[in-house]
C-alpha cells in the first residue's frame, strides 16, 4: 500500500555544531552539542513531501502521510516526533552516499535510534523504482535479533538483511534512503527521538542548551561550592552522567541528574580542579539519548601560599644567647 497525502513543500534543516559558545563577561558559559554530525528536526516547516519514487537528499527528511496534514499528524515534544495512530506516515532522508545493497546488514547492524510505540526502521533500494522495506521487529532502543524487513508497509516476503543481499547479488542496486514507518498498519501511537545511521544522528528532540554560572571561578570555590549548570534536550525522565576533562583528558564525576517532564536538568557540579587553574570542559550526557553537551568552564589558579616576612631595613639584629664554652682544665675547690 502507498501512503498518499501529500505535505505543503518546506524545509529548512538546523545543524548544531560542536563548537562552543562563550558568553560576553564571567556571567555564564554556554555550550553546544559535542557532536559536530548531529543535526535537530524538529519542527513541521524542516520535513519536505516525499515524491514517491524520487531520489532523498542526504541531510533533508520527507514525509509521506495517509489521510490528513503533516500539521495534523505530527506533534514535537520534549521526546521527539510522535503520531498519535490515527493515521500512518513514512518519514525518510537520503544517505550521504549510495550505499552498495552488499553493504546493507553492515549498514543496519552500525545503525541505532531510539523510539517508542509502532515506529518501524526502513530503508530505500533504489531500483528501477524505489523498494521501500520496513522492519517487521524493532525495540526501544534499536532493532530486535530476530528483525525482517517487509516490503513496502506490507508483512509479506520479509527477508533478513543478509536475504536481501543475496536477493540483489549482481546487480546495481543501491541503498539511498532509510527513516521510519510510523503507525501503520497497527494505528496506535509511535514517537521517534533519534536516529543513527552511517555515522550521521538526526534528533527529533528539542534543539539542546547547556548554561553553566559562574563562566569563571576560583579553583578552591570549584572544589568547594562548585558551579551550577541547567541544560534542556534530554529525554523525559533520562538519567544523565557528568564529567569534567582538561586538554584530552576526560574524567567522570560522581553527580547524576534526571531530566525532567521537559527534558531539562539543573543542579551544581563540584569539580576536584588542580590549583593551577585552566581551562575545563564541564560534560553531560544522557543515558538513553546518548545525548552529549559540553561548555568550557575557565577557572583561576589558588593564590600563591605567602613567603616569610623579611626583616624591616635598619631594624637592629636580635640579641642572640651566649652559648656555654665547656671547661676543659680540672675544677679546684676551697673550703
Amino acid at each position: 500500500m502507498k501512503i498518499t497525502k501529500p505535505l505543503a513543500l518546506a524545509v529548512a534543516t538546523l545543524a548544531a555544531g560542536s563548537s562552543l559558545l562563550l558568553s560576553s563577561g564571567a556571567a555564564s558559559a554556554a555550550g553546544a552539542d559535542a557532536d559536530a554530525t548531529t543535526q535537530y528536526v524538529n519542527d513541521v516547516a524542516q520535513i519536505q513531501d516525499y515524491d514517491f519514487g524520487g531520489q532523498v537528499a542526504a541531510g533533508t527528511w520527507v514525509a509521506d502521510i495517509e489521510s490528513t496534514t503533516k500539521e495534523d499528524a505530527f506533534t514535537f515534544g520534549p521526546d521527539g516526533l510522535s503520531t498519535d495512530g490515527t493515521t500512518g506516515a513514512y518519514l525518510l532522508t537520503g544517505t550521504r552516499a549510495s550505499v552498495p545493497v552488499a553493504s546493507l546488514a553492515e549498514l543496519i547492524a552500525e545503525a541505532d535510534f531510539v523510539s517508542t510505540g509502532t515506529a518501524k526502521f526502513g530503508f530505500v533500494i533504489q531500483t528501477d523504482g524505489p523498494d521501500l522495506r520496513f522492519s517487521t521487529a524493532t525495540g526501544t532502543t534499536g532493532l530486535e535479533a530476530d528483525a525482517t524487513y517487509g516490503l513496502g508497509t506490507s508483512d509479506g516476503g520479509a527477508m533478513t538483511a543478509d536475504q536481501i543481499e543475496e536477493d540483489y547479488a549482481g546487480t546495481d542496486a543501491t541503498v539511498s534512503a532509510y527513516g521510519f514507518l510510523l503507525s501503520y498498519p497497527e494505528r496506535t501511537p509511535a514517537t521517534v527521538s533519534s536516529i543513527t545511521v552511517d555515522g550521521v544522528t538526526t534528533r527529533f528532540t528539542p534543539t539542546p542548551t547547556f548554561t553553566v554560572a559562574p563562566g569563571t571561578v576560583p579553583a578552591a570555590a570549584l572544589r568547594t561550592t562548585g558551579v551550577a549548570v541547567s541544560a534542556t534536550g534530554f529525554l523525559p525522565g533520562e538519567t544523565v552522567s557528568t564529567g569534567y576533562g582538561t586538554g584530552r583528558t576526560g574524567n567522570a564525576l560522581d553527580t547524576t541528574f534526571v531530566a525532567d517532564a521537559d527534558g531539562a536538568v539543573t543542579g551544581t557540579l563540584v569539580v576536584p580542579a588542580d590549583a593551577a587553574g585552566g581551562d575545563y570542559t564541564l560534560t553531560l550526557v544522557g543515558t538513553t539519548s546518548a545525548l552529549r553537551l559540553q561548555a568550557v568552564l575557565v577557572v583561576t589558579a589558588d593564590p600563591a601560599a605567602p613567603a616569610p616576612a623579611a626583616p624591616a631595613a635598619g631594624a637592629a639584629p636580635s640579641a642572640v644567647a651566649p652559648v656555654a664554652t665547656p671547661v676543659r682544665a680540672a675544677a679546684s675547690f676551697t673550703g
